[in-house]
């Protein structure tokens, strides 16, 4: 199958597919994102001393709300130094 044909086909299939409205669109990836971050919360506080473990989870919520990972990379290779 050639690119143009596997295009047009999808293409097809999107047409016939009900588009999600934006709001349904955003719940969704936030309930995904959201379910994550408990998720990795666990892991960290379950993989590391009680103080390690705080410091990383605010590094964490940090980096979220700032927009950079590095704070919470940053963290994590304090730790791995240690």
């Amino acid at each position: 199958m050639g690119t143009k044909k596997i295009r047009s086909f999808l293409d097809e299939m999107d047409a016939l597919l009900p588009h999600k409205d934006k709001h349904n669109i955003v719940e969704a990836k936030a309930s995904h994102i959201i379910t994550s971050s408990i998720n990795m919360v666990q892991l960290i506080k379950e993989n590391y001393p009680p103080a390690q473990a705080d410091e990383l989870i605010k590094r964490f919520y940090l980096a979220i709300k700032n927009g950079n990972p590095r704070k919470f990379q940053h963290g994590i290779k304090k730790f791995k130094d240690d």
